[in-house]
């Protein structure tokens, strides 16, 4: 399963960004995007946990980056409420269980939103760490 790609697609059936390689991008952080409402969004799998043999399942970490495009008025304003949506639609913690395409998980907030940096452009980057804890591929 390719975890990050299941959850842009989440992500977009939550209604926050369009489309896949439009404005919303599977492991990669483009220079330039089709933004919609001056934002685009890029979620990136990376170093899990060791896999624990006896166990079905696995511990996997997804890092999410917002980012607002430098026309914005205030671009760190626009990078930060939209993380936080993304944040709270994935992060609820009512609804920990979230159902993709492939895989039923559980995700786990490592912590909130927060600054990141201005890129090149002056767009800023919000981002937030997940753990995702789901059934072996």
């Amino acid at each position: 399963m390719n975890l990050a790609l299941e959850i842009v697609n989440k992500i977009v059936q939550l209604g926050l960004f369009q489309e896949a390689g439009k404005d919303i991008f599977s492991s990669i952080l483009p220079d330039k995007v089709g933004s919609h409402n001056g934002r685009s969004c890029s979620v990136f799998e990376y170093s899990s946990m060791p896999v624990n043999l006896s166990l079905s399942i696995m511990r996997r970490k997804i890092q999410i980056v917002v980012r607002s495009e430098s026309f914005d008025t205030d671009p760190y304003e626009v990078a930060r409420v939209h993380s936080w949506k993304v944040f709270n639609a994935l992060c609820d913690p009512e609804k920990r269980t979230i159902v993709l395409q492939n895989a039923t998980i559980n995700i786990k907030p490592l912590q909130g939103p927060h600054f990141m940096s201005l890129d090149g452009n002056d767009r800023a980057r919000f981002v937030f760490n997940v753990e995702i804890v789901s059934n072996r591929d």
